[in-house]
């Protein structure tokens, strides 16, 4: 055997080489380069994108007309009229009660932009005082509130939200810092500077307090337009401090809570000093009273406040307030703090508020110790 193979041997290597000759090789196929199919495949997917964007924007028109459409076909017949410079749409049988709300609010407010109209938006109000939301839809107005609120709510809520959203409207164009101090909307009404008046009484605040007894430069301070700026120390006395810390409750960090403790239980005013160090001075009275400062100024300026007010928009707020008011700091001043006080409201209540009422118990008494005195003595 070995030696059958040993012959053939030579002839093994020639048969091998004419068989690779004759049949041609074919080889493993090469594999593409990762990164250009990658780049193949985007390509294809960014040549899509133009048509995926089409297809959706054809696809929200055909939504949007569908809607509009719907909205069209249910829309309630709506009612129009004009109070002042502004537009009401309402529907046809509440358009009493809206144009009673309005008018009352512009009544009330139209002094505040006396003479300086035409620097208001003519916007549009929406008025529903609605069991159901359905059917009072408006669009394409960019100028444009509502007024809507459901059956459940009184009278006084429709007419609070309409001095609201026309409140908002007046005091665009206000410059921020007067808006972020005002809290965003003029004060005049009675029953606001009733609120007023108890602040003006009861804040714990030297500044306030001072404000109360007549010292107009506190109340420069007690409103946080003081030319010295914001200052715990100055504005609160240790007391005072102790007691705004103590209303903040307790807090959760530990490190915190000591000194919380030693400025409310120890008394330690280096305590209080130190809680309340890098915390932003509160302004003694609230957005509430600054508010109604603003809305003083504007309301005794007169014709053309609001246009003096705006022209002053980049002066320090005191002097926006003097140029609305067009009187001197201390005589506004003066002059808001006078028709806040005269805004507090009666300390007698009930039955008990006239002399005669107060002398008719008197009697009433003295019947009653009478019959008593005689029931004693059998």
């Amino acid at each position: 055997m070995s030696s059958l193979i040993g012959c053939a041997g030579p002839a093994v290597p020639l048969l091998l080489l004419s068989f690779g000759l004759l049949v041609p090789f074919r080889g493993i196929p090469a594999q593409e380069e990762p990164d250009s199919t990658l780049t193949t495949i985007r390509v294809e997917l960014d040549s899509l994108i133009p048509l995926m964007r089409a297809g959706k924007k054809e696809a929200d028109r055909a939504e949007w007309l569908m809607r509009k459409r719907a909205m069209d076909e249910t829309q309630l017949p709506v009612d129009t009229f004009f109070a002042g410079p502004f537009r009401v749409i309402s529907l046809p049988e509440q358009r009493i009660l809206a144009e009673e709300v309005f008018t009352a609010t512009w009544e009330e407010l139209r002094p505040l932009v006396d003479g300086s109209e035409e620097l208001l938006e003519a916007w549009t109000f929406l008025f529903h005082h609605y069991w159901s939301r359905d059917g009072m839809v408006l669009e394409g107005d960019t100028l444009l509130r509502r007024v809507s609120l459901p059956k459940r709510y009184p009278r006084s809520s429709l007419e609070r939200s309409a001095t609201q959203v026309v409140g908002n409207v007046l005091m665009r164009g206000m410059p921020q810092d007067l808006l972020d101090w005002s809290g965003g909307q003029p004060r005049v009404e009675s029953r606001r500077l009733a609120w007023v008046a108890r602040e003006l009484v009861s804040t714990p605040s030297q500044a306030v307090r001072g404000c109360f007894h007549g010292d107009l430069d506190w109340c420069v301070e007690a409103v946080g337009l003081g030319p010295e700026g914001a200052n715990w120390e100055r504005w609160y006395t240790p007391a005072e401090l102790r007691l705004y810390v103590r209303s903040m409750g307790s807090p959760l960090l530990d490190q915190l809570e000591v000194i919380w403790e030693q400025c409310v239980l120890a008394e330690a005013d280096e305590a209080c000093f130190e809680y309340l160090r890098d915390r932003d001075p509160v302004i003694p009275l609230s957005v509430e009273a600054r508010a109604s400062l603003l809305g003083h100024a504007l309301w005794t300026g007169g014709p053309g406040a609001l246009g003096r007010l705006r022209g002053a928009a980049r002066e320090p707020l005191l002097d926006q307030l003097t140029a609305a008011s067009g009187m001197p700091p201390d005589s506004l001043l003066a002059s808001w703090r006078t028709s806040v006080l005269e805004a507090r409201t009666s300390a007698w209540a009930g039955l008990v508020r006239s002399p005669l009422s107060f002398l008719l118990w008197i009697v009433f008494f003295g019947a009653l110790a009478v019959r008593s005195t005689r029931w004693r003595l059998g």
